[in-house]
């Protein structure tokens, strides 16, 4: 008797179990397929740029295919010479997608700041050198990127560093040999060599830019520099050099890195660093962290920001805006 007893005991506890077991799973299942269609997309816009990177191949089709593969379609707007994307309204879109490379992205990401725009963008990196994509543990794949940004819920407020109060840089910027790099390097070879074509330009430079005076204000600490060029970084890794260890897009800051005089064998050098992973011109650095400066050089020197040139007359005026957009990406996620 008393074995049968506990044999139905067990049997009312096993049934209770399954029971609770089953409800669970059917509210689980009701509340994701709520959250989810609440979370999922409804209008998305795509900015691509049709000839970046290495590639020639159609890289409308490839978004549109991989949308697709999810039940998603899209608004497709193709970049512009002019990087002008004032006329469209961004608010009327829940997802953002921006193919191309660092310029495309600046050029997108600053609109967006300027609108006010507060969804989450996503990144679909077919750029030469994706340094942001890069940091930020976006796929590199089209395909891959597509489904990360529709798929994954981890995201970062990234920081922007707003210039003169009209221009915006995400990656970094350069003032002088950096620059002259950037404007040596052709369209046509970046799509061709990739990272590669960037040695041409910058053997190319030390001969054509040699060093500038620059008088500096840093977070109000007043310096004079004698250097071949300021390099102020939003990210710490640029391919695999690891230029400033520790700083990450969403950390409030800005570092700045001052290189003094630099000359082909210390361009050999960097080269060995990259293929080793270690940087060998350390002495050529100073650096120095800050979240307001202030630069004045002569009029002749050249500026870029996140790989493209442009035309800014000194001095320059940097600020670190913290959280600037949110960005899906699984480095730094919050």
């Amino acid at each position: 008797l008393q074995t049968a007893v506990l044999d139905g005991v067990q049997k009312v506890r096993l049934t209770s179990l399954l029971v609770c077991a089953s409800h669970f799973a059917f509210f689980y299942i009701l509340i994701s397929v709520f959250t989810k269609n609440d979370l999922m997309p409804k209008n998305i816009l795509v900015i691509y740029n049709p000839i970046s990177g290495k590639t020639q191949s159609s890289v409308r089709k490839k978004i549109h295919n991989a949308l697709a593969r999810h039940g998603f379609s899209a608004m497709f707007v193709e970049t512009s010479a002019e990087g002008d994307y004032s006329a469209l309204a961004m608010n009327e879109y829940d997802l953002i997608l921006v193919a191309g490379g660092d310029g495309t992205l600046n050029a997108v990401f600053s609109e967006i700041i300027v609108q006010k725009w507060r969804g989450k963008a996503g990144i679909i990196p077919t750029g030469s050198a994706n340094l942001l994509a890069g940091a930020l543990g976006v796929p590199k794949h089209i395909k891959h990127s597509v489904d990360f940004a529709l798929t994954s819920y981890s995201s970062t407020k990234i920081d922007a560093f707003e210039i003169n109060k009209k221009h915006y840089a995400f990656v970094a910027l350069g003032i002088g040999y950096d620059a002259v790099v950037m404007a040596l390097t052709r369209r046509e070879l970046k799509r061709r060599f990739g990272f590669l074509a960037y040695w041409l330009g910058m053997i190319q430079g030390l001969v054509r830019f040699r060093e500038a005076n620059f008088s500096l204000n840093v977070d109000g600490k007043r310096i004079n520099r004698h250097a071949k060029t300021l390099f102020i970084m939003n990210v710490g890794r640029f391919f695999n050099l690891e230029l400033a260890p520790g700083l990450s897009p969403n950390d409030g800051r800005a570092e700045l890195a001052i290189v003094r005089p630099v000359s082909l064998f210390d361009l050999l050098k960097l080269f060995f660093g990259l293929v080793s992973k270690r940087f060998f011109v350390e002495g050529r650095l100073e650096y120095m962290s800050c979240k307001r400066l202030k630069v004045s050089y002569k009029k002749n020197v050249p500026v870029q920001f996140d790989g493209e040139v442009v035309d800014l007359k000194s001095p320059l005026e940097l600020v670190v805006i913290s959280g600037a957009l949110e960005v899906v990406g699984s480095h730094y996620s919050k």
